[in-house]
């Protein structure tokens, strides 16, 4: 009778476990890593940013067209004179309108390619901008998944674990064991209830997470589906860095830097030189009182203007630039640094991923043999129950881990395309960078 009412109690135990950890209803969403993409391209706030970004840089050509562009101003005035003679009485009303014409600005050249890099720069920054988000979104897909697979894991490991407290339970019953055995599984199965309880919180968790990088509003009635296979060739190391350094947008973004802040010097250099400029005024001019008269008056000049002296200011200006482009070119060293060392922590991480995921798999196999022999053994009674515990949490460790493994290693795959700049090429293309 007691073991009846213990057998019914972990009964109810591993059911109301099982609706905390049911699965979502298969009417939720099903979400694929290619739908994940096209969702995040559509919405992603920092995508949206970079866009402004080229909206922004497209100013600097307009600014040095600017130059070159007439300017019309106007003026009016009013004047009275009164004297005691009523013949000194006068008022006179005035108006003109100025138009000027620069011919010749010698920074308009400098000024119209360092606006070209610029857009050029934005549009490399943009691209590099896509090609991060979908890396993120693929990191956040893949931690959705990895969870999920945990979760069914920690579900056949709880079910494991309450069948060997059943297997200790009955062997106490039938007089062959000790009170210990039942407990220790027990300890075994409870350990296991509450790890499926943490992963299935965390697994939430971690769908609000995917959910808010694709804008789905809180709407987590969603499932990922495992992407098709991923190429798990690795290329060599010196192919990988041969790439990303002709390809990746951060360093052609750093090179467009250095001609802008090249073309920047110039300028201001330029800036020492004459300019030439039109100018015609038109001006009418009606005076009334002692001495009426009305005039209409049209100028032309052509001005030649010379900077002779400016206060040191320029020099501060060239200096400043020169400065510049001096900081730019020992960045990019710094960069070329950086990308070299991210590329070789990514290539030693897939490569140790891919060694590794096979001796997990034989790892896995072994653990499977040895807990099912000494279950076995321990029903005859020729194992001991701590025994079989121990395989058990060992087959579950193996099980969790060769999880986590295989799907970290699709992910370094796809980290190798990152960091050399052919990630989701396809996708980065459709965005086409301006050109300078």
């Amino acid at each position: 009778m007691t073991a009846l009412i213990r057998l019914l109690a972990l009964t109810i135990l591993l059911t109301s476990t099982a609706a905390l950890a049911q699965p979502r209803p298969s009417s939720a969403r099903l979400i694929t890593l290619e739908d994940a993409y096209d969702l995040a391209l559509a919405s992603d706030q920092s995508i949206a940013i970079a866009q402004l970004g080229i909206q922004q840089a497209q100013l600097d050509p307009a600014r040095a067209w600017v130059k070159l562009t007439p300017t019309i101003s106007a003026d009016a005035g009013i004047s009275a004179r009164d004297s005691r003679n009523a013949a000194g009485r006068r008022s006179t009303n005035s108006g003109g309108i100025t138009l000027s014409q620069p011919i010749f600005d010698p920074t308009f050249f400098p000024a119209l390619r360092r606006g070209k890099l610029a857009v050029a720069a934005a549009g490399a920054d943009y691209q590099r901008q896509i090609r991060e988000t979908l890396f993120g979104v693929a990191q956040a897909y893949y931690d959705v998944l990895t969870q999920q697979e945990i979760v069914e894991v920690d579900k056949e490991s709880l079910r494991l674990a309450a069948e060997q407290q059943d297997i200790a339970q009955a062997r106490l019953d039938a007089g062959d064991t000790t009170r210990s055995d039942p407990l220790r599984a027990q300890v075994t199965t409870e350990t296991a209830r509450r790890t499926l309880i943490e992963d299935t919180s965390t697994l939430e968790s971690l769908r609000n997470i995917l959910a808010n990088i694709l804008n789905l509003d809180n709407d987590l009635n969603f499932r990922v589906a495992l992407p098709p296979g991923h190429k798990t060739t690795i290329p060599r190391f010196d192919y990988l860095l041969r790439d990303a350094l002709t390809q990746r947008e951060d360093i052609r973004s750093q090179d467009l830097l250095i001609r802008q802040n090249d073309e920047r010097i110039k300028e201001v250099r330029s800036s020492y030189l004459p300019s030439i400029s039109a100018n015609v005024d038109a001006s009418t001019s009606d005076q009334s009182g002692g001495n009426p008269r009305f005039e209409n008056d049209v100028q032309g000049s052509l001005s030649l203007r010379v900077p002779l002296y400016s206060a040191g200011q320029k020099a501060i200006d060239v200096r400043a630039a020169t400065l510049d482009a001096q900081q730019s070119r020992l960045q990019q060293q710094q960069l070329i640094k950086q990308v070299e060392q991210e590329v070789k922590d990514a290539w030693l991480d897939a490569r140790r991923l891919s060694e590794t995921l096979n001796i997990l798999r034989v790892q896995v196999q072994a653990a499977e043999v040895s807990y099912a022999e000494l279950q076995e053994r321990y029903k005859s009674g020729d194992a001991a129950n701590l025994d079989v515990l121990t395989a058990l949490n060992e087959l579950i460790t193996s099980r969790r881990d060769l999880t986590v493994e295989t799907y970290r290693l699709q992910l370094s795959l796809r980290n190798l395309e990152r960091v050399s700049s052919t990630f989701q090429t396809d996708r980065v293309r459709k965005v086409q960078s301006p050109t300078p």
